[in-house]
């Protein structure tokens, strides 16, 4: 007894099996078996997974084995070829309300450096007080809406809708809709909320802030009605014994609420300020950077 050169099953020797030499006949169809190929990466779908394969004679070796049988390609795109830029697809919508330059840039920065998991910006839709981003990658895209609220802090609402049906998992696809509004404030911006004037010191869902008249830590929320301040530039009129500054309108010489700000300052030298209920504040040097950029 030996094995069928064609199938491996037991057959006389040095000759082929009876379901073999049947097919050699035309007695019996050969096997046909169908297989989804990726027509971009060369690549097939077996067991739940994409696989590689190099040509046709190692997808058949790979699927048929030793058995007879035919190929039937099924051609199609893998995921990764489907979330191609040059393609339309995506799998979410980052909704950007209030847009600033740097949090677009942080945006474009965060899809180049994932960009080898699939982070492709698909396209961007300018809309009224904001623009939208279609992206590629869900779970990125949910990433990057976390990072957006601990570098600039907001407001952050998800919302997913069933977009098809999988038939090959037998589930559901959504699409995740993350809308972004950024609050129009940043780290060490003085804002105004009643007759206080707020350093702010903390970034994120709920934003925390020093106030510079009693040196407390307060809450900022969306709820609260805070005004930004303008920022004006002036001249130190004196340092001793206490640190005074000449009033933008005015030109008197007044002392600022926050001293400490002005350790770095001299006698003639220039000055950033805000003027809120009469009072006069120092800007910290960052916030003077960053409204420069």
């Amino acid at each position: 007894m030996d094995i069928c050169p064609r199938c491996g099953k037991p057959s006389q020797k040095g000759n082929l099996c009876d379901t073999c030499v049947k097919q050699e006949q035309g007695d019996t169809p050969l096997r046909e078996v169908s297989v989804k190929v990726c027509a971009t990466c060369k690549s097939y779908f077996h067991h739940n997974t994409w696989v590689r394969y190099t040509d046709e004679k190692h997808l058949q070796n790979k699927i048929l084995g030793k058995t007879a049988g035919t190929l039937k390609f099924l051609m199609t795109e893998c995921p990764k070829c489907a979330r191609r830029p040059e393609s339309n697809y995506y799998e979410g919508i980052l909704q950007l309300r209030n847009p600033r330059n740097e949090i677009v840039r942080f945006i474009e920065h965060f899809g180049d450096r994932h960009l080898a998991r699939g982070m492709f910006i698909m396209k961007q839709m300018f809309v009224p007080n904001g623009i939208d981003f279609y992206v590629a990658n869900q779970k990125l895209l949910m990433r990057l809406g976390k990072h957006l609220l601990t570098a600039f802090g907001g407001i952050i609402k998800t919302n997913a809708k069933i977009h098809t049906r999988d038939a090959q998992k037998s589930k559901d696809v959504y699409r995740m809709t993350v809308v972004f509004q950024a609050f129009p404030f940043q780290r060490h911006t003085l804002v105004a909320f009643q007759r206080d004037v707020i350093e702010v010191t903390q970034l994120g869902k709920v934003c925390y802030g020093i106030d510079l008249d009693t040196r407390k830590r307060v809450q900022l929320t969306s709820a609260m009605k805070l005004a930004l301040l303008t920022l004006m530039r002036t001249t130190v009129a004196k340092i001793r014994p206490q640190l005074e500054v000449l009033h933008p309108e005015t030109f008197e010489s007044m002392p600022v609420v926050n001293p400490a700000a002005g350790k770095h300052l001299f006698e003639g030298s220039p000055a950033d300020i805000v003027v809120h209920a009469g009072k006069i504040y120092l800007v910290t040097e960052s916030t003077t950077e960053k409204k420069k950029k």
